[in-house]
């Protein structure tokens, strides 16, 4: 998992930067390594898949943005580790 964190906050960095390219290919890793390291039904995926949603976002990739979101919300109805408020965070993307 810290290999997936560092991917993230790599990715953080860069969208900061508007590097967006090297974000999404950072927070792809991430995502990536969170799934081998521990499944794909897990909170962390849920946070992984919005991260990237934000960023195609930004980038006005509504379609994959929407795909993206779309994805973090079945990850979080699946883990059952998010409550409305927190789905809710999810949508407002």
């Amino acid at each position: 998992l810290k290999g997936a964190e560092t991917c993230q906050d790599m990715g953080h960095m860069y969208k900061d930067k508007g590097d967006y390219s090297n974000a999404r290919r950072m927070y792809g890793q991430a995502l990536e390594s969170a799934r081998s390291s521990l499944g794909d039904q897990h909170p962390f995926i849920v946070i992984c898949l919005t991260n990237l949603g934000d960023l195609y976002r930004t980038e006005k990739n509504y379609q994959e943005a929407e795909r993206q979101y779309k994805e973090a919300l079945k990850v979080a109805d699946k883990t059952k580790a998010y409550n409305p408020s927190q789905r809710a965070l999810i949508l407002r993307g």
